[in-house]
């Protein structure tokens, strides 16, 4: 199983402060999850699972994590993980530094690095040029290789539906993000029932569902509707998948909207052809270069 690999399983797993990923015994790097013939385990990568939560630096077990939220990786397979208020960068070695704020201050407060503050970072993804972008409040920000942060697109405490220019779109409640190999930003907006499209040049669009206007309906992204669209994640087709209050949704490259799996509205912990199987909450998506794509339910370990 290659190192990105277990990024894409082991962030639906960190728990208690810990970075954990499955590894697969009798899987090649072919077989990015376990199969039925394999037997996973459970690794600690960084951190603690026992022992306490805290805002310490370090390599492997000497680092401390206080609230480990989301996580995305790059190319050269560094992760970086949303942890309550601070932005922390773990090498492939296991080395933890802080690269932006800090997690015991909260705030709204463009800067260097940790002088730099967060309000409520839900969502995180990496660009090709190596810049962190995070769903904040009712923001998009911005964190540089070298760990500058600026308010890319949106305003704090100033929430709506506008698209345009980044300075003057607004969103609410911004949550999942994802970026493609063109570095289109694309952003779920719960609070909204939404996807939001940010392009390279800084224009704001919405891609799919009606602002303010809650549903299942699938379609063309001009009809289809989301109920509450938490975090989403694209492949290299362009293709986008999206978990939506019980349902993973996917917008295919043509802009059509269909229900892959689950049910909207629907809760359970059921297996099965996809919209047979249901799921609990979903607060995260990846999908890795096989196609295959994984979620997060908060409810199970």
């Amino acid at each position: 199983m290659s190192f990105l690999n277990k990024i894409l399983l082991g962030w639906s797993a960190a728990l208690a402060g810990t970075l954990l990923f499955y590894g697969c015994n009798g899987g090649g790097d072919s077989n990015p999850a376990p199969g039925p013939s394999q037997q996973a385990t459970l690794q600690a990568f960084v951190g603690h699972v026992e022992g306490g939560a805290g805002n310490i630096d370090g390599i492997g077990p000497t680092a401390y994590f206080a609230n480990l939220v989301a996580v995305t990786a790059d190319r050269a397979g560094n992760l970086f993980v949303i942890d309550s208020h601070a932005i922390r960068k773990v090498s492939p070695s296991g080395s933890v530094t802080t690269l932006a704020g800090n997690i015991d201050l909260s705030g709204h407060v463009d800067g260097t690095a940790q002088e730099a503050r967060f309000l409520f970072p839900r969502g995180i993804a990496i660009d090709s040029a190596g810049n962190v972008y995070v769903a904040d409040d009712m923001t998009i920000r911005k964190i540089t290789p070298v760990g500058v942060v600026s308010t890319f697109a949106g305003k704090l405490n100033e929430y709506g539906g506008e698209d345009g220019p980044v300075a003057s779109a607004r969103f609410t409640g911004p949550s999942g993000l994802a970026i493609d190999s063109s570095d289109n930003i694309y952003v779920a907006e719960p609070g909204a029932s939404t996807i939001r499209k940010i392009t390279p040049a800084g224009i704001v669009s919405t891609l799919a569902g009606s602002y303010g206007i809650s549903g299942s309906n699938d379609g063309t992204k001009d009809v289809a509707l989301f109920y509450q669209p938490w975090s989403v994640a694209v492949n290299q087709a362009g293709d986008i998948y999206v978990t939506d209050y019980g349902a993973v949704r996917k917008i295919a490259n043509a802009g059509v909207v269909t229900t892959i799996a689950g049910q909207v509205g629907q809760s359970g912990y059921v297996d099965g052809a996809g919209t047979n199987a249901r799921f609990g909450t979903m607060t995260g998506i990846a999908v890795d270069s096989t196609g295959t794509f994984i979620w997060r339910t908060p409810t199970t370990t």
